[in-house]
């Protein structure tokens, strides 16, 4: 198959899925142009727990708990010099089971796309990039419909909004598939292979604003990763995102750190499939969750495997 069979294959193949989302787990490193580097991930996590404003956990309000599942892939290719492309269209489904009635309330759906921007900076041992993402809602109901006696149990008392408690909305009322608004990302990515092990690390910072309340976040993430065999990564991978600044209502600022393992195993120079877990450490006005996921990821690319997650079998 020629190059240019193959960057098309993978165009029409992450354009023809519904299982797309972006996946933060790419790295500095650059793709050059016509290359590309797919990435299937199937997850789930079942919460009964949320942290509170001064970060305690509590069972959610009305008891039960919160499932999530989610099918997502994340799609890069190598657009022109030190440029390239991701995009995503995420499929996620979300329910709130109570303890006692109602019936659990269950939404599935398309939540928020990805179209994002990568420029590289250095793509040598050690990388750098500036990376801009937009995450559109893509035509779920974004809003919580709330009843006036879920307003009232949430402390809406006056009904303006001012003295709602805003975990107890979030736990209420129809589950939402995604953020509900517009949202943009600006983040610098770093990474270097590491001198004293086959492996690398990387990390990354960035601004998330939001066109709509909640507030912004500053987001942050990092992974280390040891080639222990020639076919087997270990990895570890860090993610979080802090809130910006101070809302009216302090239970809108929502700040959460996530971290946990991943195994890669490489079956080919061109195909992965790994498997991986992320555990809340440590949160404020969010839900407490051990997300467990499997995936697998395909890729034509000239990077070597000292060069992050994109990085093929070459030898550096």
């Amino acid at each position: 198959m020629s190059a240019r069979v193959a960057w098309l294959s993978a165009l029409l193949l992450a354009l023809s899925s519904v299982l797309s989302s972006s996946v933060a787990m790419a790295g500095p490193w650059a793709l050059a142009p016509r290359e590309f580097y797919v990435d299937f991930r199937g997850g789930h996590y079942s919460a009964d727990t949320y942290h509170d404003v001064i970060g305690d956990r509590q069972p959610l309000f009305g008891g039960g708990d919160e499932q999530v599942s989610s099918l997502a892939s994340h799609v890069e290719m190598g657009w022109k010099k030190n440029l390239s492309i991701a995009f995503g269209i995420p499929m996620t489904s979300v329910s709130r089971v109570p303890d006692t009635a109602p019936a659990p309330l269950t939404s599935t759906g398309f939540g928020d796309g990805l179209f994002g921007l990568r420029y590289n900076l250095r793509n040598g041992r050690s990388a750098m990039s500036l990376q801009f993402d937009w995450n559109p809602p893509l035509g779920y109901r974004r809003t919580r419909s709330l009843t006036g006696e879920d307003s009232l149990a949430c402390g809406d008392s006056s009904g303006d909004g001012d003295s709602l408690d805003t975990n107890c909305a979030r736990q209420s009322g129809n589950a939402v598939l995604g953020e509900g608004v517009q949202v943009v990302t600006f983040s610098f990515h770093a990474g270097t292979a590491l001198p004293f092990a086959a492996g690398f690390a990387q990390a990354a910072v960035g601004y998330r604003y939001r066109f709509e309340d909640p507030v912004e976040q500053i987001v942050a993430a990092g992974d280390v990763g040891w080639w222990a065999m020639p076919t087997l990564l270990i990895a570890g991978h860090y993610t979080a995102e802090f809130a910006a600044d101070n809302p009216d209502r302090l239970t809108d600022k929502v700040s959460s750190q996530r971290v946990g393992p991943v195994l890669l195993y490489r079956v080919t120079p061109t195909l992965d499939v790994y498997a991986g877990s992320l555990h809340t450490m440590a949160a404020n006005n969010a839900t407490h969750s051990d997300e467990f996921y499997v995936g697998l990821s395909m890729r034509h690319t000239g990077l070597n495997r000292l060069q992050g997650y994109l990085g093929g079998a070459r030898e550096p």
